[in-house]
């Protein structure tokens, strides 16, 4: 048997994956290699339980942005993207987004109900064609012609990733079915709504299109 001691590890925050120096797919790649086969499955899920010993926090991806994130809690409620399309107001998309993105990096400085933390990955107005009513959402996107989406989709996703004067700096990604944001401010109080699909509190069922 080796006598040799094995070097300890260091701290978490001194790994190389977290160094904003390093270019990003070495800090991938590293932080791959310290996962487990059943970390790495995990981290698969929409609600990661996290990894400690890395100093991961549970997380959660995608938070519902569609028409603002109200919620989660006291925050500002706008009209359906099919209906901000027909205003055709490419300004006024822009208001709308850069406040969607400021409250829901709010939020994601407070402590969710669930443990896990508000994801700034939000699930904003879709870009598809609206041309089947069989499809059921929609409500969720700016038009039927590929005109408005193509104007729309451009103007909000930006607006809504930037961050503003009076917040910390912060961005988000973009997923499907739907798209972009953040920024932020103090923190409101988290809602606890109650699921009507039968999954536990904050782990409600989603349907994609």
């Amino acid at each position: 048997m080796s006598t040799v001691a094995t070097p300890p590890e260091p701290p978490t925050t001194d790994l190389p994956f977290r160094d904003p120096a390093l270019p990003l797919a070495q800090r991938v790649d590293d932080l791959i290699s310290r996962l487990t086969l059943d970390e790495r499955i995990e981290l698969l899920c929409q609600y990661s339980p996290g990894v400690p010993r890395l100093g991961l926090a549970p997380y959660k991806t995608g938070t519902e942005g569609l028409h603002g994130v109200a919620w989660l809690g006291p925050a500002t409620v706008f009209p359906q993207a099919i209906g901000l399309g027909a205003t055709w107001d490419e300004e006024l998309l822009h208001e709308v987004a850069t406040a969607v993105g400021t409250e829901a990096h709010a939020f994601h400085q407070c402590p969710a109900v669930d443990g896990h933390r508000h994801s700034l990955q939000i699930w904003a107005p879709v870009v598809n064609l609206l041309r089947d009513p069989r499809w059921g959402r929609n409500e969720e996107g700016y038009a039927e012609g590929s005109r408005r989406p193509g104007t729309a989709a451009p103007t909000r996703c930006p607006a809504a990733s930037t961050t503003t004067s009076s917040a910390p700096a912060g961005r988000t990604s973009t997923t499907t079915p739907h798209r972009c944001t953040p920024s932020g401010t103090a923190c409101p109080t988290p809602a606890s709504p109650t699921p009507t699909c039968g999954c536990p509190p904050g782990k409600q069922r989603r349907t994609t299109p």
